[in-house]
């Protein structure tokens, strides 16, 4: 298995009532594989995959209309060994010149659960103390902080706390910012505690 898959492919099926399609851009995924290539990043992609609740609810907010081609980039949150930060932060920094250079308007979205253990043994369990941290470290633009995460560190958080590599990831790509947490709820019901954030990127910092 690998730790990174996009999908260059031109449509993508989605997993709600009365089906449809997402609508893809192969050329640039194309373009975001060569570059993690040149930086010695291994990446796949799939011609078999559909869209999760992680991507899908996310979409719907953000794009009800769902007329606008999406990227995915998939990072292996599941099966052991999942790679560590430091390399979610080279997954983000080899894909930046691509995204800077294109004449596009291209909007980068991050994904994934904080604290939460699904189906394990400490199911329920939500550590807000992590959560509020690991925001908070975000907000300040602090990759140094970021790239000292180990994977046992997330896992300390719940299996699903790893999914936070999306986050990571995304830190790189804008590589000097500031965030701000929109909201934070530690959900009982859901039984995971659930954070947005807004990063403004700095370029001049």
């Amino acid at each position: 298995m690998r730790a990174v898959a996009q999908r260059p492919l031109d449509r993508l099926a989605l997993p709600r009532a009365g089906g449809g399609h997402a609508d893809l851009d192969p050329a640039l995924a194309a373009e975001l594989i060569r570059a993690c290539y040149d930086s010695d990043i291994d990446v796949g992609f799939s011609e078999e995959l559909v869209f999760d609740h992680g991507t899908m609810v996310p979409l719907h907010f953000l794009r009800p209309e769902n007329d606008l081609p999406v990227v995915p980039i998939f990072i292996n949150t599941l099966a052991a060994p999942q790679p560590p930060p430091r390399r979610a932060l080279a997954l983000g920094r080899a894909i930046r010149p691509i995204l800077r250079a294109s004449p596009k308007r291209i909007g980068v979205i991050a994904t994934g659960g904080m604290s939460h253990d699904p189906g394990e043994r400490n199911h329920g369990v939500i550590l807000e103390d992590f959560d509020r941290r690991f925001l908070a470290e975000m907000a300040r633009g602090d990759l140094a902080r970021l790239q000292s995460y180990t994977v046992a560190d997330m896992l300390t958080a719940g299996a699903g706390a790893i999914e936070l590599l999306s986050w990571v990831a995304l830190a790189a790509v804008l590589e000097r910012f500031t965030g701000e947490a929109l909201a934070y709820e530690p959900v009982k019901a859901w039984a995971t505690g659930i954070g947005v954030m807004v990063l403004h990127e700095t370029r001049n910092a």
